[in-house]
């Protein structure tokens, strides 16, 4: 987006500056009928003059002031560039990119809700199985033959819950 908006500046200081040096005559004369007479007088007023064009605003006036006083064919050719590139070009690319960049943060809000869902069903299954253990132990309140019996038990709990976090951080 920044990279999009330096180019657009970057044509417009161009536009601006052909603007000026082409359309100097317009700027001399001291006519009443020209409305816009100082709109290509300098650098600023012929950027100001681009972005109104960029907005489309009275881009019919200024055409027809600007023919009145220069060549019909370039003055044509000029606004209706500078038209077809920053009014339509740029904007659809300012669109375009933001359309993408809404795309992008709701594919990324859809997949932390599904890692939040994922989360929640892996506490639940862990949940499950740590009462499973308990009721199977509670079952066994005999006293065990083989100490290694309940050390097995605890490695097989610590197994269980190692691959149910492994799941969770893989998927």
């Amino acid at each position: 987006m920044v990279f999009i908006t330096i180019l657009l500046f970057a044509v417009a200081y161009i536009f601006a500056i052909v603007g000026v040096v082409f359309f100097e005559s317009y700027s001399i004369p001291d006519r009443p009928d020209l409305n816009y007479q100082h709109s290509f007088s300098s650098l600023p007023r012929a950027l100001l003059t681009l972005f109104q064009l960029f907005t489309l605003d009275q881009w019919v006036d200024i055409h027809s002031d600007l023919v009145a006083v220069s060549n019909r064919a370039f003055t044509s050719t000029y606004i209706l560039l500078w038209v077809w590139v920053g009014a339509f070009l740029f904007r659809n690319l300012f669109v375009g990119i933001m359309v993408n960049n809404f795309q992008t943060i709701t594919a990324d809000l859809f997949r932390r809700q599904e890692c939040v869902e994922q989360s929640e069903e892996l506490a639940r299954m862990k949940e499950e199985l740590d009462n499973e253990i308990n009721k199977h132990d509670n079952r066994m309140h005999r006293p065990h033959l083989f100490p290694s019996v309940d050390s097995i038990q605890q490695a097989t709990r610590c197994i269980c819950l190692h691959l149910l976090t492994n799941i969770h951080t893989y998927s």
